[in-house]
């Protein structure tokens, strides 16, 4: 059994102590389950039930070295039991199957699992009963993976995502600090409008107290308020990819105050004319904030209480909400679910109809019972994103919250009140003064200058890199030479990161040595750094 647990030594030391009876008959296999293979990278099996799966899935492991089967056990009889039959060594010696026993904390075995196999494209699987142990683990899983799989994505393609930062921080000469209006609208009440088919339910009394309450459009929701011609007092938007403008092109008000973050797709700014205001948040890059710091700017984040699931626009909405001191808080429109086919109100340019078979983590489909008591179709990261607003909202309890639409996933903590039924009190605001006084303190010379610091310490990293790719890994001038290149600036901020990330993913295709391709990556990742700035 030695040999057949070397990779597994702990386990191999626990069945060693333990008395378990021989297995004297071979199980009969079970039919195979129906999986979308072509689709899936990741496969996990909760339980190892004697390894049929492992039989089943041989072929399709064989085909690309970059697929893997995980099992997640929590009963050793069952690893033993699976030692004894004849494809018991195959399994526990195949490369691409790993045995995951959950004899500790589950949270951080199931961690570890996501961080270790971050592909998005995953299926969990079970021949035991699907009861509720089953899909808290299977949900937990799946969440994880969402940020692992964001995360790694993020780390891996920063020079895409600086495309973004770098062609935004033009745009900070002319626009306000949001992060210095802090409490500048205490008292005041703000509405959060998301994109969800329940906004058109509210449209009406939206605009019978659009004069007492500050509101806020979501990203897509300003093309559905535009449709209903109901121009809010804000828009935000942050999303980083082309589907963003593409929401956005409904909204016809181009001189609504857009508050933006610097990983936005930089083509949305051709869809309003100002005034803008720059938010910095949890969502911004390590590059990001230490130029922001380079450039005086030193406000702390709004909605680093989030929690790291919080991956959207809306979240971020109601912190800067929080941020500005206002009470009582008001989301319309944040469905996170759908409603028939469809999750979007109507003037939303783009279209997201219900796929059952996704195979994506956080795109996949569940049922969840709903505000209205009944079941609605939603997906994990909108679980997620109702957990975190959910979790929000008792972090600030002087603060009052409601739901005006009353329709989707809901919110547990959250009441719905009809939205003529809240108490609101005038605004009486002059809004074009108040962002006036907080215009920000950066010149054009002062961003050009601390953006050529960050230029001149990629090039040096390129220098070092190239070297590197020509001295073996354990030669003396390798081992200078990385020092010098910890050394840069540039080092902890995006390189760092993304070779982490890179070991991670290479760690998963076991036929790609990691070390051999790492330093021709990062002189050609730095290229595209280079070609930004």
């Amino acid at each position: 059994m030695s040999t057949m647990f070397e990779r597994y030594p702990d386990l191999e030391l626990q069945l060693h102590l333990s008395n378990f009876e021989n297995v004297d008959n071979i199980p009969a296999s079970p039919a195979p389950l129906k999986l979308p293979l072509d689709k899936l990278d990741v496969i996990y099996s909760y339980g190892l039930s004697d390894g049929h799966d492992f039989l089943h899935l041989e072929e399709w492991l064989e085909a690309v070295s970059g697929k893997h089967l995980i099992f997640l056990e929590d009963d050793l009889s069952a690893v033993h039991r699976v030692s004894q039959l004849p494809w018991g060594e195959k399994l526990f010696k195949h490369p691409q199957v790993h045995l995951k026993f959950l004899n500790h904390p589950i949270d951080w075995v199931l961690e570890l699992c996501a961080r270790e196999f971050p592909s998005e494209r995953i299926e969990i699987i079970t021949r035991k009963k699907k009861n509720s142990t089953f899909r808290a683990l299977q949900l937990a899983l799946l969440r994880k993976t969402v940020l692992w799989n964001s995360l790694t994505s993020e780390q891996l393609s920063g020079h895409i995502l600086h495309r973004n930062i770098f062609t935004n921080f033009q745009q900070l000469p002319k626009s306000f600090n949001v992060n210095q209006m802090k409490n500048a609208f205490q008292g005041k009440a703000a509405i959060i409008c998301g994109a969800g088919p329940s906004l058109a339910g509210v449209i009406e009394d939206l605009k019978y107290v659009k004069d007492n309450a500050l509101i806020i459009g979501c990203g897509s929701a300003l093309s559905a308020l535009s449709h209903f011609n109901l121009k809010p007092h804000f828009g935000i938007a942050i999303d980083p990819n082309r589907r963003e403008k593409e929401c956005l092109q409904g909204c016809q008000f181009r001189d609504l105050p857009l508050i933006y973050g610097n990983r936005l797709y930089p083509e949305v700014f051709e869809l309003f004319d100002g005034p803008f205001g720059y938010l910095r948040s949890p969502t911004g890059s390590l590059l990001e904030k230490n130029i922001e710091e380079q450039l005086g700017l030193m406000e702390g984040d709004i909605g680093l209480d989030l929690g790291r699931e919080a991956l959207s626009v809306t979240t971020l909405a109601l912190a800067l909400a929080c941020h500005w001191g206002c009470s009582p808080i008001i989301l319309a429109g944040v469905d996170l679910a759908y409603a028939g086919n469809s999750h979007y109100a109507q003037g939303v340019p783009v279209h997201a109809m219900l796929q059952t078979e996704e195979t994506r983590a956080g795109e996949q489909l569940i049922y969840r019972k709903g505000a209205e008591g009944t079941k609605v179709a939603t997906l994990i990261k909108w679980v997620m994103e109702q957990e975190t607003i959910d979790a929000y909202t008792k972090l600030y309890p002087d603060r009052t919250f409601y739901n005006a639409t009353g329709k989707g996933l809901g919110f547990p903590s959250i009441p719905h009140i009809p939205l003529r039924e809240i108490p609101l009190t005038p605004l009486n605001l002059d809004l074009n003064a108040i962002l006036a006084s907080y215009s920000l303190p950066v010149t054009r010379d002062q961003l050009q200058i601390t953006l050529s610091g960050v230029k001149a310490s990629f090039q040096t990293c390129w220098e070092l890199s190239k070297q590197l790719q020509q001295e073996s890994e354990e030669s003396g001038r390798a081992i200078l030479f990385e020092e010098d290149l910890r050394e840069e600036i540039v080092y902890p901020l995006t390189i760092r990161p993304a070779l982490e990330a890179l070991e991670r993913v290479y760690r998963l295709n076991i036929d790609i040595p990691f070390s051999q391709h790492k330093w021709k990556f990062l002189q050609e990742m730095i290229e595209e750094y280079l070609k930004l700035l």
